[in-house]
C-alpha cells in the first residue's frame, strides 16, 4: 500500500458495504457524513474490488483477534477501508474518518491504523431526576458520547419508590 498522499472524499465518493450485517452501520454513517461534510452519499453492496478512488468500504471479518468487539483497522489508500471483526468496531471506525475529515476539511492522509478501546464501559450518567433536560439534549448527549467513542449511558430519572399494580419497584 501506498502511504504518501491523501485520500479526498468527493461528491462521487460511495459506501461500499461488503456484509448485509453492516448495513445499518453504513446507513448512520451516510448520515453522519452528510452533517460533517455536508454531501450526500450513497450506500451500496459489493466487495473490496468494488470501492473506487475515494470510496469507503466497511467490511466484517478481520483476522486481527486484537481488536476484540470494538476494534478496527483502517487501511487508507484510494478507497479507506474499515475492517472489523463486529459491527460495533465498524461504527468506531466510520467516526474516525468523521473525526479526521471534520479537521482536514475532506481528506485522510493515506496509511494504515488500529485502533480498541482500552476499557470495556466508557459511560456518562445524566441525573435528570434532580435537573430536569428535554428528550432532545438527551439524543444530543447520545450523540455527542457516540463521537467520544463512550458505550454506555445511564439516565437516573428518579430517586422516589413506584408501586404498580400492587409490585414495589425500588
Amino acid at each position: 500500500m501506498q502511504t504518501r498522499g491523501n485520500f479526498i472524499a468527493s461528491v462521487f465518493s460511495r459506501i461500499v458495504v461488503g456484509s448485509s450485517e453492516l448495513k445499518g452501520v453504513a446507513d448512520t454513517f451516510a448520515e453522519n457524513y452528510k452533517d460533517i461534510t455536508g454531501m450526500e452519499i450513497g450506500v451500496v453492496s459489493g466487495t473490496r474490488d468494488d470501492a473506487k478512488m475515494g470510496d469507503f468500504y466497511l467490511t466484517l471479518g478481520s483476522a486481527d483477534a486484537g481488536l476484540g468487539e470494538e476494534g478496527y483497522r483502517l487501511s487508507i489508500g484510494d478507497a479507506a477501508v474499515v475492517e472489523a471483526a463486529q459491527p460495533t468496531g465498524a461504527h468506531w471506525g466510520t467516526i474516525s474518518i468523521l473525526q479526521i475529515l471534520k479537521q482536514t476539511g475532506g481528506s485522510i492522509p493515506k496509511g494504515e491504523a488500529r485502533d480498541y478501546p482500552k476499557y470495556e464501559v466508557r459511560a456518562f450518567s445524566l441525573d435528570v431526576g434532580r435537573k430536569p433536560f428535554s428528550l432532545d439534549s438527551i439524543y444530543q448527549f447520545a450523540k455527542n458520547m457516540s463521537w467520544y467513542k463512550m458505550n454506555s449511558f445511564q439516565v437516573h430519572l428518579s430517586d422516589n419508590q413506584c408501586t404498580y399494580v400492587g409490585q414495589s419497584f425500588k
